[in-house]
C-alpha cells in the first residue's frame, strides 16, 4: 500500500499524520463492511472479528453514528447498520459502477484499435458523455468529450438508445422535434439500427468524423451507450462493421461486470437509477 502511495505522490514520503489518517480510514471502512455483513453486532464481536482494540472500535462506531450509518438504541445495546449504507450502495449502482465496468474495457479497446471510445448516459432528452478515451487515442480530434451533450435524434449514442427503448418510454421531445412527415423515416432508421446491431451518426453533423454506437444492457434494460469515433473518409463499411463487433463484445463484457458490481450476492435488487430502456 505504501509503495502505491509513494508512486502517486512522486515518491515523497507521507507525513506521520497522513499515515495515521489513512490507517483510520482503512479501519473505519473495515468496520463498516463487517457491520454491513452481520447487520447487528456488539463492540466485543467487532473487536474480535477485526482484531481491533475495543477503544478503536468505540471511536469509529461513535463517528459512524454521528454520520448516520450506525445506530444504537440504548447505551448498552448492540450497534446496527442503518439504511444510509444501503443508500450509499444505491448510489454506487449508478454512475460509479458504470465507470468501473466500462473504463478499463474502453481503454483496452482504444489501445488495440487506436480510435477513441466513449460511454454515454441518457439524461432527459440528451445523451451525456460520461467517459472518453480521447486522451489516450492518437486519432483523437479533440482533447476530451466528457460532459458533452448529444442529441437523441441525430447522434450515434442517441440513436443507439432510442432504437431499444419502448415507444411509451421515449421522451416526448423526440416526437415534438420530429416533423410529422419524418416520423416514419425515424422509425425506419431506428429499425435499421436494431437489425444491423449498431447506430451511426446522422449525416451533416460533422463531415470530418463519424461515430458508431451500441447500447449497454443490464438485465435486459439499457443503462448506457458505448461509441467509437473515427475519421469519416478513413474506414470502409467492412472496417466499420468490424469495429462495431468490437463494441458489441465490449458491451457484453461490460454487462457482465456491471451485473457483478451492482447486484453482487444479493438475491434481490432494484434496477439502476439510470435504467431507461428495454432490450429488444
Amino acid at each position: 500500500m505504501n509503495e502505491a502511495i509513494h508512486e502517486e505522490t512522486d515518491a515523497k514520503p507521507l507525513a506521520a499524520e497522513d499515515q495515521d489518517m489513512i490507517r483510520s480510514v482503512a479501519k473505519a471502512l473495515s468496520l463498516l463492511e463487517k457491520l454491513g455483513d452481520v447487520g447487528v453486532a456488539s463492540i466485543g464481536h467487532l473487536s474480535t472479528e477485526l482484531a481491533m482494540p475495543k477503544a478503536s472500535v468505540v471511536r469509529i462506531l461513535q463517528t459512524l453514528m454521528q454520520l448516520g450509518y450506525v445506530h444504537q438504541s440504548a447505551p448498552r445495546a448492540d450497534y446496527r447498520i442503518t439504511s444510509r449504507l444501503s443508500q450509499l450502495g444505491a448510489r454506487f449502482e449508478g454512475l460509479p459502477a458504470l465507470l468501473e465496468a466500462t473504463a478499463d474495457l474502453t481503454d483496452a479497446l482504444t489501445a488495440r484499435v487506436l480510435w477513441p471510445v466513449s460511454v454515454g448516459q441518457r439524461v432527459g432528452d440528451e445523451i451525456i458523455i460520461r467517459y472518453s478515451t480521447m486522451p489516450h487515442s492518437p486519432y483523437a480530434h479533440t482533447r476530451s468529450t466528457v460532459g458533452k451533450h448529444l442529441p437523441l435524434l441525430t447522434s450515434a449514442h442517441g440513436r443507439a438508445w432510442l432504437a431499444h427503448v419502448p415507444l411509451h418510454e421515449r421522451p416526448s421531445e423526440v416526437g415534438a422535434t420530429s416533423a410529422e412527415g419524418s416520423l416514419a423515416t425515424l422509425a425506419s432508421t431506428l429499425q435499421h439500427v436494431v437489425s444491423r446491431g449498431f447506430a451511426m451518426r446522422a449525416f451533416g453533423r460533422d463531415p470530418t468524423t463519424n461515430t458508431i454506437a451500441v447500447p449497454l444492457f443490464l438485465r435486459g434494460r439499457v443503462v448506457a451507450t458505448i461509441g467509437l469515433t473515427f475519421f469519416a473518409r478513413v474506414l470502409d463499411a467492412q472496417k466499420i462493421a468490424a469495429l462495431a463487433l468490437d463494441l458489441q463484445n465490449l458491451s457484453a463484457e461490460a454487462e457482465r461486470k456491471l451485473g457483478s458490481l451492482t447486484y453482487g450476492h444479493r438475491k434481490e435488487a432494484a434496477p439502476m437509477a439510470v435504467v431507461t430502456a428495454t432490450k429488444s
